[in-house]
């Protein structure tokens, strides 16, 4: 019979001496071990804000469903903008995906200046947020915010907006309140989205003239035939207001730089949140459902937001996200 070799021991300093030897030919041949994800118990669940605005309910829907999907609990707290900032201040919220400028940026400036907020990203580009009317409208020539007041009393003196507060709202009183375009004989009717479009609507079959704040993405679009006005850059900023910006709170990209870093490259588009937008509002999906089935349908388009990025365990988070959403990993 053959005799056992002996155990060899080794002492504490020479098995670091062992792991560090071995670390070093991994590296050499090119095997590099997965790292954990630098966030630590703390940002997870991530605390994304949801006001209620029904493209902001659809892209929280996509950021959760991918933060799960690599290991992460959120947390999507109902707050209204003016909230938001105070809570993220407070540290009790960590994300906002709804910036929208120019409309919000006299509600999230003095949050800048006094550093406890930072927009590290444009998540949307392109988008329209100002006046509309009906394309009746428009071709019978209400083009302009300068078109405004020869159509005034067809228009019955009225814009309508949202709810009192919001900072589209905000922007057409200081244009009323400071006789823009003509404009201090209009008064601006305040309510829910759901009651502004309301009113479109019975308007718009009843083909009578109405001027209301329109915005894309969003499923009005697809719903009604409308054209944006032009000329109101000095309302609501150049390109029609169209920049949205990610927001997260103080020290949040250190803390927690693996979900930053995503925040930082998921973008969005007019067409993906207009598709998401009317599954949510006309076929009455949930954000979070509808938001799975768009990442199922177009792998390609989220996979560079996962650049750099891992799951919680430290895995590459393309794979993982594959698999949590049914799909096939390619080689």
């Amino acid at each position: 019979m053959l005799e056992k070799a002996p155990v060899k021991r080794y002492t504490v300093f020479q098995k670091l001496r062992i792991a560090a030897a071995l670390v070093g030919v991994a590296a050499t041949c090119g095997i590099v071990e997965p790292v954990l994800a630098n966030d630590p118990a703390s940002c997870s669940p991530v605390r994304i804000a949801e006001t209620g605005w029904s493209d902001n309910a659809a892209v929280n829907g996509v950021t959760a469903v991918i933060l799960e999907g690599l290991g992460y609990k959120t947390e999507i707290p109902l707050l209204s903008r003016a909230m938001t900032y105070v809570a993220m201040r407070t540290r009790k919220i960590d994300v906002f995906l709804g910036d929208w400028n120019p409309a919000g940026t006299e509600a999230i400036k003095p949050f800048l200046a006094n550093g406890s907020v930072k927009q590290i990203a444009v998540n949307l580009s392109g988008g329209h947020f100002t006046l509309a009317v009906p394309e009746y409208t428009w071709q019978e020539g209400l083009q302009s915010f300068s078109d405004l007041q020869k159509w005034a009393g067809r228009l019955d003196n009225k814009i309508y907006g949202l709810e009192s507060g919001n900072g589209g709202n905000e922007l057409i009183l200081n244009a009323i309140k400071k006789n823009e375009f003509d404009l201090s004989s209009f008064k601006l009717v305040e309510s829910s989205e759901e009651a502004m479009l309301g009113t479109v609507d019975r308007m718009i079959q009843k083909h009578l003239p109405v001027v209301f704040l329109g915005w894309e993405p969003h499923p009005m679009n697809q719903r009604f035939k409308i054209k944006y006005l032009s000329g109101g850059d000095s309302v609501f900023g150049p390109d029609m207001g169209s920049s949205v910006h990610t927001v997260v709170r103080k020290d949040y990209e250190n803390e927690c730089p693996n979900v930053a870093g995503f925040l930082k490259r998921i973008r969005f588009s007019i067409d993906m949140e207009n598709t998401l937008m009317s599954e949510i509002k006309e076929k009455h999906e949930t954000p979070k459902d509808a938001a799975r089935a768009w990442l199922v349908a177009h792998p390609a388009e989220w996979q560079p937001w996962l650049d750099q990025v891992t799951d919680r365990d430290g895995n590459p988070a393309v794979p993982t996200l594959q698999k949590y959403l049914g799909l096939t990993p390619r080689n």
